[in-house]
């Protein structure tokens, strides 16, 4: 089973179903597939949770209101990022 990593900070907001996605690197999301199960990890510890991929956006396609908050945190529009959806199983 393939693994993304996040930092502690978010794994509450995760298991509480507050954050359901993760911009991450191109590469990244080339080797994951929608419908498929990953693990949540903060590093190389145990999973603390199991998802299913829901989409893998470029960051092009996403909503106006959903590009400006990725523009508030890069200050500008990063090509190289996708945005994965899960969903906690």
């Amino acid at each position: 089973m393939r693994s993304i990593w996040f930092k502690q900070r978010y794994v509450e907001s995760i298991l509480q179903r507050k954050k359901m996605d993760t911009l991450r690197a191109r590469r990244v999301a080339d080797r994951l597939e929608v419908g498929e199960t990953i693990a949540l990890q903060v590093g190389p510890r145990k999973p603390f949770a199991t998802a299913v991929v829901t989409a893998i956006e470029a960051i092009d396609t996403l909503p106006p209101e959903r590009r400006e908050g990725i523009l508030d945190c890069y200050g500008s529009e990063p090509k190289e990022l996708v945005l994965i959806s899960f969903e906690i199983q």
